[in-house]
């Protein structure tokens, strides 16, 4: 059994973490210089988090990845302080309803929503990380030409003048091209039953009557 001197911070830490998740479903168990955080999770008891005492009023924060290892936080101080660290650990999880919603109002792209994407029926978006950076990058260029192609002209170095203004306009062409492909793709409905309709513009009937 835990000594007196350790429980005492324990129950001092559980207290922190019930006023910030404002829930008591977690509890802390000393062990050693460790006071761990625990929940239950699927009916068997489960730790996902720890504070460690480093000196004298002064911890760190870690959580318990999947595979079992303990990934240290980027936190050191106080108990209240890393309890801070470690609450949205103990945080419920979003519910799957309001997930699907979200999901089928803005699209999102990325392999993490397939499982979404594969519930809802609701088709992702058609953007592409290879040519949003593509973009970036003919983007950067071509402000960056065009600022040294004038500075360039104005100081009378025509001929590196004129190589800039040409990067310019061949990255200017080049990002209306990747653009021109996204203005593309975004206007494309998602094609599910669970989107809700989309608001159209009233019909107008006709004032006057055929006599």
């Amino acid at each position: 059994m835990p000594a007196p001197l350790a429980q005492a911070p324990a129950a001092e830490l559980q207290r922190h973490l019930a006023q910030l998740t404002g829930h008591d479903h977690a509890r802390v168990r000393p062990y050693g210089k460790h006071l761990l955080i625990q929940m239950q999770r699927e009916g068997a008891i489960e730790t996902v988090a720890r504070l460690t005492e480093v000196a004298r009023n002064s911890y760190t924060a870690a959580f318990r990845s999947h595979t079992g290892r303990w990934e240290p936080l980027p936190v050191a101080g106080d108990m209240k302080h890393a309890a801070d660290a470690v609450t949205t650990l103990l945080a419920p999880a979003t519910e799957e309803e309001t997930l699907e919603k979200f999901y089928a109002l803005v699209r999102p792209s990325g392999p993490g929503w397939r499982p979404i994407a594969e519930r809802t029926g609701v088709r992702g978006s058609a953007d592409s990380m290879s040519q949003a950076m593509l973009g970036w990058v003919l983007g950067c260029t071509f402000v960056y030409s065009a600022l040294f192609g004038a500075g360039s002209l104005l100081y009378g170095r025509m001929a590196l003048g004129w190589t800039w203004v040409a990067v310019c306009v061949a990255s200017g062409i080049g990002m209306a091209r990747v653009l021109r492909g996204f203005w593309a793709t975004s206007d494309v409905p998602p094609t599910s039953p669970n989107l809700p309709p989309s608001p159209t513009a009233p019909t107008s009937r006709a004032s006057s009557t055929a006599t």
